[in-house]
């Protein structure tokens, strides 16, 4: 098992080990030693490290100035001695030597399997591949924690961040195990309790030092503890507690770098954005590309970088990239740090020039020319034909910086300008551009889509759907932009399936889906899309996002009443009422008309009368005079009839009308096994 320091490793380890004994696979019990990381013995004392090279930093958990930091961990002839001491062999039995100690090691093991007491070993914290190879036995079983992927013939689990909900319940279990059942404060302050867990950015052991910190002061909220780690400068600060810390934590994965390997983990924060290139890499290492690969994946084998969403995209863990910016701001005289800035910013503005370049050419001969580039036979062809070619000669002289605005899926603002919607239809979106804007989005976001999808890149392209399916809604070209929009939770799916995802931009993608088929079929709803809107659901609420949650209730309502307002008619009033309430809690008073206004065209004439009338009272003390229009539009049209069955477009069994009204709420108690329960096939809205 191998991860990121602070991880959870140890723990893991020694959880399996009790779970398998108790289980009765290892009668002869369990072996476990501690191989103590760095911090026993000099590696090569004979090199210098990194540290002691660039000088060090003497505050609490940083670099010292001993000489003595770079460690190996203990000895293996003298773990083995203590083992088979631990199995019982006298101290003068135990030979001297390392390589006659492994074999009698593996011979008493091995006696132990064939009398039926086979031993589980647990080599834990191991600094390197040399140092486990002379305790592996001929047979059995042994369980390896490293923050390094060792190559030692065995099966590797990289050991990933807890997910924000099991993070927050770690938080809540450590708190109970010291307060007892009397601190209620995570049940009390779900909010702050997700702002903890994201801010610890879901490392066990940042999770553990909040909860000892809390524990301390049994009085403090978790919102002032959310607040106090919210400031990046000072958050690895906070997240220290006695003789435990972060910072100390990934100090002993950095101390065992290499001098180029420390000087790219520190050069990488040169680059801004969550994940970047080898090639950007390179660039701000200064180093060719194959070297800075390398230099890249070693520091990927010490778990101080992560793999990003494609081949040749790496990303740091947002503790990690702290520290790193730490270490950078130390070393930035040795390091030269502002010349990497400079060369980042004339390489990406030279690309820049390339990629409008390429943008410019015709289809067939952009196709071409990106072929070219990436068949290795046709590469240097290509590089040749274009040597001492400006990439920029192309473009037309830069016209002035514009701010576009990409319509999301949380809904209108108040006081801008809307087009009148239909009633029954979507809700419109208040940050929508005019038309030729919306043109251009368009045209942005299909460049935007084309280039990353050539470049293999699935999260840009998934981000990139999104937001031209939404461009597409907001011009009512519904059917291309529920194809866009099923393409992006398609790909994001994927992601996920990949431990990639993102599931604030799934959540989102579904909700957009969703009003597209709302917007685009007013007149019906499939199962299909009420599908999407639970699956949203339920990660709102896994992500504790209310004020996503209100906006889906308003649009289950809606969703609802186009399905069949007389079968489903009890459920949409539910949903619109939920979606007022848990407005007005979260002081949200147009989106509240807004539910209102949804709850009006959903419910029997009195209530439908109250709530529009209310609706409009709002809009008018918010100077929202289309909105207030629309009201009183949808007021004169009221219904005096309740909904008949005949009108009903479902054509659904009571079965199926039982299961979809359930739905939601099924969501809403952690039954997310529903959602798995039938396959539904794709819908269009053309």
């Amino acid at each position: 098992m191998a991860g990121l320091g602070g991880a959870g490793k140890t723990e893991l380890a020694l959880q399996a080990a009790h779970l398998a004994r108790e289980r009765g696979w290892f009668p002869g019990g369990v072996l476990f030693t501690d191989l103590q990381d760095y911090a026993d013995h000099p590696c090569r004392p004979e090199e210098p490290d990194h540290a002691e090279q660039h000088g060090g930093d003497e505050r609490p958990g940083r670099h010292d100035r001993s000489g003595q930091a770079r460690r190996c961990g203990a000895r293996p002839g003298e773990v083995l001695g203590e083992l088979l001491r631990a199995l019982g062999l006298a101290p003068e039995r135990v030979p001297p030597g390392t390589q006659d100690r492994a074999r009698l090691f593996a011979t008493v093991l091995d006696a132990y399997a064939e009398q039926g007491r086979p031993i589980l070993l647990v080599l834990d914290k191991a600094s390197s591949a040399e140092q486990v190879r002379p305790l592996l036995p001929g047979t059995g079983r042994v369980l390896i924690t490293s923050r390094h992927t060792l190559d030692v013939g065995a099966r590797i689990l990289d050991l990933g961040m807890l997910a924000p909900g099991a993070a927050v319940e770690l938080l809540a279990r450590a708190l109970r195990l010291a307060l007892g059942d009397a601190d209620t404060r995570v049940a009390r302050e779900p909010a702050a309790a997700a702002d903890i867990a994201g801010l610890c950015g879901g490392l066990p052991l940042a999770v553990r030092i909040v909860a000892a910190l809390l524990a301390a002061d049994p009085v403090r909220p978790l919102r002032a503890m959310a607040e106090d780690l919210e400031e990046a400068a000072t958050r690895l600060d906070e997240l220290s507690y006695e003789d435990r810390g972060v910072r100390a934590a990934f100090e002993l994965s950095y101390r065992r770098l290499g001098a180029e390997e420390a000087r790219m983990f520190r050069l990488m924060t040169a680059a801004a954005g969550p994940d970047l290139s080898t090639e950007i890499a390179a660039v701000a290492a200064d180093r060719e590309p194959r070297p800075a690969r390398r230099l890249l994946e070693a520091l990927h084998r010490a778990h101080l970088v992560e793999r990003g969403g494609a081949y040749g995209r790496w990303r740091t863990h947002d503790l990690v990239r702290l520290y790193a910016g730490e270490r950078a701001r130390d070393q930035a005289g040795p390091d030269r740090h502002e010349e990497a800035r400079d060369r980042l910013l004339d390489h990406c503005c030279s690309r820049a020039r390339a990629a409008g370049a390429w943008l410019s050419l015709p289809e067939a001969q952009a196709r071409r020319e990106g072929q070219a580039r990436r068949e290795p036979a046709a590469a240097g062809t290509w590089r040749r034909a274009h040597r001492g070619r400006d990439p920029g000669q192309r473009l037309p002289p830069r016209p002035p910086l514009r701010r576009v605005r990409r319509p999301t899926a949380q809904g209108p603002r108040p006081g801008a300008r809307r087009p009148r919607p239909q009633p029954g239809a979507a809700q419109p979106r208040a940050d929508v551009p005019a038309d030729g804007a919306l043109a251009k989005a368009e045209a942005c976001h299909r460049r935007d889509r084309r280039i990353c999808a050539l470049a293999g890149d699935l999260r840009g392209r998934a981000q990139a759907a999104v937001a031209l399916g939404d461009a597409l809604r907001a011009r009512r070209r519904h059917p291309e932009a529920a194809r866009v929009l099923t393409e992006a939770v398609t790909l994001f799916q994927r992601l996920d399936g990949l431990g990639l995802g993102n599931r604030t931009a799934l959540m989102q993608a579904r909700v957009n889906l969703a009003l597209t088929y709302l917007g685009g079929r007013p007149d019906r709803t499939p199962t299909y899309i009420l599908w999407q809107l639970c699956a949203a659901l339920a990660a709102a609420r896994d992500l504790d996002d209310r004020h996503a949650q209100a906006l889906i209730f308003m649009n289950l309502c809606t969703a609802y009443r186009n399905r069949c307002a007389a079968c489903h008619g009890p459920s949409a009033l539910a949903w619109g009422r939920r979606a007022v309430a848990l407005f007005e809690e979260l002081g949200d008073t147009y989106h509240r008309a807004r539910a209102l206004t949804a709850l009006g065209l959903a419910a029997r004439p009195e209530e439908a009368r109250r709530s529009l009338a209310e609706a409009q009272s709002i809009f008018e003390d918010l100077g929202a005079e289309r909105e207030c229009r629309e009201v009183r539009a949808l007021s004169r049209a009221g219904r005096t009839e309740p909904p008949r069955r005949e009108a009903c477009t479902a054509d659904e069994s009571e079965q199926v009308r039982e299961w979809v009204d359930d739905l939601p709420h099924a969501v809403l108690r952690g039954d997310d096994g529903r959602l798995g329960e039938v396959l539904i096939p794709g819908c269009n809205v053309g």
